[in-house]
């Protein structure tokens, strides 16, 4: 078998090793030496992903490390696209790793960097890029010349600390802010900044920007969408004052899509009130995500945003953790969603976190064949609660009440609805579970 193996044409080892991850690519040519000459192509290398480091035993991380600076310095001039997440802080090794990318991968095409997976884990001081980091990231900006598209997520940065070690201050001064397509400020890439991030206009090839709320105005994305900026994600965790507030109005809006008339817009409201007027009208949302609001969510609020955001909307999640007062919610809603779900043309993720009937998790699934449709297992009550509507016939009631009486019956019919393997969630629901580039501690 082994002999077969080494006999394979090139052609074919190539799209083999180009299937597997760095690690595997590294054990493969171990195990059959043959084909080692075969990794000295760009075709083997269609993407270099290190990531989830956190998830593994900190004491095998040295030596996961240590196997992947070896794998940049022998075939970091055959990598095209780098993903390079750390789990743990960067630390001596991970420096040597971004020293690495900078020398050995000229010809890096795509390269984003999350300095630390999960930022919350540890205090702010121990996430911290250094100053030797910084300069070594900055080193790949400048040094890869092929750089096209570059990811810079969530990194760690006191504000209040010395200059060399804020990693968006350094990028400006090293004339290498232009090179970044992707930027994620989460509120831990914001400690003890005050104001606007006017400085966000020196990032002039932006494509994605996320940041919060109230560290933006008019002047700043609007500048932002001149120069290309394509999409945005804003956090609001805290009530704006009347300066912020006024920002970002239907004007602003009606301006960016005249420039850009398919920029969207991805909002993330948690621990604030929420009413209709939270919603500007022409605002381009895609993706709404209301999480542990001080309040209920009312029918005439999910009305407004069908109402306007019906040509626009495409994921909805709400979710409420903590305020078990509030459990029962709103009676009409479960009715409002099957109208959102029927209306909002392109929606294809669903995520609701509040007491549901199997009647109403039916009804959903039959207005629309989404793509993600979460409700977790705990808040569903198998009843048929809905009176007939008039576009019911016989057999679409008698559907209903034979489907609707037990969690077995509930997912057999969902998933002959929706076209796959359709399970109630059973694990604790919070947007955070669900979104990479939402999901982390903001």
């Amino acid at each position: 078998m082994s002999g077969c193996v080494e006999e394979f044409p090139s052609i074919v080892v190539t799209e083999i090793l180009s299937y597997l991850t760095w690690n595997e690519k590294l054990n493969a040519t171990q195990a059959v030496p043959s084909w080692k000459p075969h990794l000295r192509t760009p075709a083997a290398w269609p993407l270099v992903c290190y990531c989830s480091e956190g998830e593994e035993n900190v004491y095998f991380v040295k030596e996961k490390r240590a196997n992947l600076l070896i794998c940049f310095k022998i075939y970091g001039k055959y990598m095209r696209h780098i993903d390079l997440a750390f789990g743990y802080k960067t630390g001596r090794s991970g420096l040597q790793i971004l020293n690495a990318i900078a020398n050995y991968c000229p010809n890096v095409q795509s390269f984003h960097f999350v300095p630390q997976e999960n930022p919350g884990a540890e205090s702010p001081a121990e996430t911290r890029l250094t100053r030797s980091d910084v300069v070594a990231v900055c080193s790949i900006l400048s040094n890869c010349k092929q750089l096209s598209n570059v990811g810079i997520i969530s990194p760690i940065i006191l504000w209040s600390n010395s200059p060399g070690t804020n990693l968006i201050l350094e990028l400006c001064s090293a004339n290498v802010a232009n090179k970044v397509t992707e930027l994620e400020l989460i509120s831990g890439s914001l400690l003890d900044h005050d104001g606007y991030l006017k400085l966000l206009r020196e990032f002039t090839g932006l494509k994605k920007l996320m940041v919060r709320r109230e560290k933006i105005n008019n002047e700043i994305l609007l500048t932002l969408v001149k120069n290309g900026l394509q999409e945005i994600t804003l956090y609001q965790d805290e009530e704006l004052a009347l300066v912020d507030a006024q920002q970002l109005g239907e004007k602003l809006w009606n301006d960016i899509l005249k420039i850009n008339p398919k920029f969207r817009v991805d909002l993330i409201l948690q621990y604030i009130l929420v009413i209709k007027d939270s919603f500007i009208t022409n605002m381009p949302l895609r993706s709404l995500v209301l999480d542990d609001l001080v309040n209920i969510v009312t029918k005439g609020v999910i009305d407004h945003l069908v109402t306007y955001y019906n040509e626009t909307l495409e994921s909805f999640t709400y979710t409420n953790l903590y305020l078990e007062n509030f459990e029962s919610g709103d009676s009409r809603l479960p009715a409002a969603l099957v109208t959102m779900v029927k209306k909002c043309q392109h929606l294809h993720t669903l995520r609701y976190g509040f007491p549901l009937s199997s009647t109403s998790i039916l009804l959903l699934a039959k207005a629309r064949k989404l793509r993600e449709l979460t409700i977790p297992a705990v808040e569903v009550s198998y009843e048929m609660d809905w009176e007939v509507q008039e576009d019911w016939d016989i057999d679409f009631w008698q559907w209903l009440e034979a489907n609707c009486k037990s969690e077995p019956l509930l997912e057999n019919a969902v998933s002959e609805l929706l076209g796959f393997r359709w399970q109630l969630f059973y694990e604790n629901f919070n947007y955070l579970t669900f979104e990479r580039n939402l999901g982390l501690n903001l």
